[in-house]
């Protein structure tokens, strides 16, 4: 009894060890080819778990999601939600490449990779009878 308790420790240890070759945070401005609108996702890949963050041109977070994965030394394979296995490719200088198009950098450690929120401001004004027009916010 006591060897099967060992043998098992040992491979929990093993296997808790293995499977963390690209963990870290990485970040891609993606646009959507369809509405041409344009967003930033934040990736944090930890063992098995990739935690994805989706924020608007305003820097809002629109959208979390927590997917499991599997990570090999040269890729990171994950399902989504429609069942469809995608990889991403480790490239040379530490980036996620999910296809052509999308290229996640890795960030640095102390680099959150958020988006600055942007305030809003209104582009006109009306004041009784008078229309007051602002400049553009860019």
């Amino acid at each position: 009894m006591k060897r099967l308790l060992l043998l098992f420790l040992i491979f929990l240890l093993f296997s808790c060890k293995s499977g963390h070759y690209n963990d870290g945070r990485y970040k891609a401005e993606i646009i959507d080819p369809n509405t041409f609108l344009s967003h930033t996702e934040i990736l944090t890949i930890d063992g098995n778990v990739i935690y994805d963050d989706k924020y608007t041109l305003t820097g809002e977070l629109a959208e979390k999601l927590k997917v499991p994965c599997v990570q090999y030394p040269e890729r990171i394979e994950f399902t989504q939600a429609s069942g469809v296995t995608k990889i991403m490719t480790v490239e040379n200088d530490g980036s996620l490449k999910l296809s052509e198009d999308i290229i996640f950098s890795k960030l640095a450690p102390g680099d959150s990779g958020i988006p600055e929120r942007i305030k809003e401001k209104p582009l006109i004004k009306i004041e009784g009878d008078k229309i007051i027009m602002y400049p553009t916010q860019r």
